[in-house]
């Protein structure tokens, strides 16, 4: 059995200060280099663009703030980060924000993190659930879209760090701060706290049935909210209106009923993971993993029959599917603590370890993943209930040799990746970042083993030459990861900075109206401080405004219809592939597009494109100090592509304009 911390025992959060020797201390202080190793910094992007541009629009009104996603944003109003952007951002630049927010959030879920390890597990246990926490997949829902402990300045990390601290707390018998870290989680990312909140509601229960009532109420108050009609709650019984929908199911990721059968996988061995640990555990952590388990389940089938099925517009808006980021977490966690358990076990317990591993390995398969998650579960059930046959040595040494044969397959695949990766940026002279090469995985299966082991053995009987390499191993990962945190490229420093930006700003002129950045990645925000006329990242947003939604939807038609975007730019999940060539603009579709009723000021196209304006139309070139390379996968292989110069057409005044647009 692992070593857990029952109800009635003292929490290791309450021991004495001695008890931390020196040993202890660098141990939990080498998850610091691991964390920013595994989670690199790669700048102003991903969501944290809508965060932080959301602050910058309120302090630029004029400019950025009359952008269609900041105009009919309904999102920020319920989390406290737009007032700490805000806050600072009238001391810091955009990219400080960025990084100050990032870093700080990380940083505090680690601290969480651990704390929940050690709520728990004891000692080096609780220290290698960390590091699978770490190192394995923090992907969860469908197309690798969302992770835990994401490096980027959003409020879910910070909703994580509370979930995770205030889960700990109810742990570990400190239910007024559980409770206060939870609403602290709340005030960030409602969405993300959701899933604390329900473990938190089976935790309270389990210990008082009076609990019951509480939470009965308020219910009933949630329903007699949604039959009066207040607002937010009468989403809840409000189905979502065609037209919309239609929009929103280009995000594929939204809706499970989309989702691609690896995301079964996935599902599988954190599940069975999650089953084994369980029983292996003190009463109460035993209930904590599974009701984590049952909590993600229970939120998933909602999300697919009232979010997706028969939508409301209130459950596809909670994204209740999201909840599985808790259980992806508890899950990584509990392949450490289910290994260490069951290698204690003896040979059933090294066969049932086999088994486990095997359904993690094999997730490129979701129907065998999902048999073997089953097979490790009843297998594990029999053995406890000495109820499996007993097996010989030989079938428990080719399991664990089958399951080392994968390990190893899986290794070579993931070197193969790399290596590809290496050549392609080498014959194209695309840049290489510690966060792609980290993103191949290639260290996971070894260091998953490796902290496993150090569990498992005894510090006394580690020689004191390994001691010493593992000293050596750690001050070297403490450099790594203060050098290769930061894993921004030339070009993401060169946009945060605004290096070249007076210029560019003096090009598309004075004159008031959003800009149409071809390819852009939220360029027109941070770096021309204009509004964008149409990105991919104003569609992130349109789950929660259907005035968003339709606004964006008619203007990525006219786009499409004038060949100034492609179709993977508007439904990126229906063929995630991207093309390495530029789009070439023409006239007629310029003309058209400066016509548009919304008063557009310029168009950014990529390359030198000087015959995309019209005769007469002010057009001119701006070289930013640092080329922009692009990241494509095609079916054919990996491209980097090179833009080393723009094409700045201004717009003439709409009435100036009179050829209509071209047809497709």
């Amino acid at each position: 059995m692992i070593e857990m911390v029952s109800r009635g025992e003292q929490a290791p959060c309450m021991t004495s200060r001695s008890s931390w020797s020196l040993g202890k201390l660098a141990l939990w202080a080498s998850l610091v280099p691991f964390l920013l190793l595994m989670r690199p910094y790669g700048g102003l992007f991903q969501d944290a663009r809508i965060y932080i541009g959301r602050g910058v629009a309120d302090l630029d009104p004029g400019g950025v703030g009359r952008d269609m996603m900041f105009a009919h944003d309904e999102q920020s109003r319920f989390s406290i980060m737009r007032a700490v952007v805000r806050s600072l951002l009238a001391v810091l630049t955009p990219a400080e924000v960025s990084m100050l927010l990032a870093l700080a959030g990380i940083l505090l879920w680690l601290v969480a993190a651990a704390a929940l390890a050690r709520s728990l597990a004891r000692g080096r246990a609780a220290w290698a659930a960390v590091v699978c926490v770490l190192v394995l997949p923090a992907q969860y829902g469908a197309f690798g879209v969302f992770s835990y402990a994401e490096a980027i300045a959003t409020p879910r990390i910070f909703a994580e760090a509370a979930v995770l601290g205030g889960l700990a707390a109810l742990l570990s018998g400190h239910r007024l701060r559980g409770l206060m870290l939870l609403g602290a989680a709340m005030g960030f990312h409602p969405l993300m706290a959701l899933p604390g909140l329900g473990v938190a509601a089976l935790l309270l229960v389990r210990d008082d049935r009076r609990w019951l009532i509480p939470l009965g109420a308020a219910c009933a108050t949630i329903l007699a909210a949604a039959a009066l009609r207040l607002p937010l709650f009468d989403r809840l019984l409000v189905p979502m209106d065609t037209a919309w929908l239609t929009i929103l199911r280009r995000t594929e990721y939204l809706f499970p009923s989309r989702w691609p059968a690896a995301v079964l996988s996935t599902f599988a061995y954190r599940l069975a993971a999650v089953a084994v640990a369980g029983s292996l555990s003190a009463p109460r952590v035993g209930a904590f993993l599974w009701g984590t388990a049952g909590v993600a389940v229970l939120g998933t089938l909602a999300s697919l029959l009232f979010g997706d099925i028969v939508p409301s517009v209130l459950i596809t808006q909670l994204q209740l599917w999201r909840w599985l980021w808790l259980l992806g977490l508890v899950g990584n966690a509990s392949m450490a603590l289910a290994a260490i358990g069951l290698w204690r076990r003896g040979p059933a317990g090294h066969f049932t370890l086999s088994l486990l591993a095997l359904t993690f390995l094999s997730s490129a398969a979701p129907s065998l993943s999902m048999v073997l998650a089953a097979a490790t579960v009843a297998w594990h059930v029999a053995d406890l209930r000495g109820a499996s046959p007993i097996l010989s040595r030989r079938v428990v040494v080719v399991a664990a040799s089958a399951a080392v044969a994968v390990a190893i397959a899986d290794l070579w695949c993931d070197g193969a990746a790399l290596s590809l990766l290496v050549r392609s940026a080498e014959a194209q002279g695309g840049p290489i970042t510690w966060a792609q090469i980290s993103s191949v995985g290639l260290q996971t299966i070894p260091l998953v083993a490796a902290a496993v082991a150090s569990a498992l053995i005894p510090w006394r009987m580690v020689p004191s030459s390994a001691r010493f390499a593992a000293a050596t191993a750690l001050a070297t990962a403490s450099v790594a990861g203060i050098l290769l945190w930061d894993s921004r490229t030339n070009e993401r420093l060169s946009i945060e900075h605004r290096d070249g930006a007076a210029e560019l700003r003096t090009l598309i002129g004075d004159t008031p109206g959003e800009i149409l950045w071809i390819d852009e990645q939220s360029e027109a925000w941070f770096f021309a401080a204009r509004a964008a006329f149409f990105n991919a990242v104003q569609g992130g947003p349109i789950l929660f405004s259907r005035e968003l939604a339709v606004q964006w939807a008619d203007r990525a038609a006219t786009l499409l219809r004038l060949h100034l975007v492609r179709p993977e730019d508007v439904a990126p999940w229906a063929d995630p592939s991207r093309r390495s060539d530029e789009l070439v603009v023409r006239p007629a579709a310029v003309r058209a597009f400066c016509a548009d009723p919304s008063h557009p000021a310029a168009v950014v196209a990529p390359g030198e494109q000087l015959a995309a304006a019209p005769p007469g139309w002010t057009v001119n070139l701006w070289r930013p100090p640092a080329p922009t390379r692009r990241f494509f996968v095609d079916g054919a292989g990996l491209y980097w592509r090179t833009i080393g110069v723009f094409t700045v057409i201004r717009c003439l005044p709409s009435e100036a304009v009179q050829s209509p647009a071209p047809h497709a």
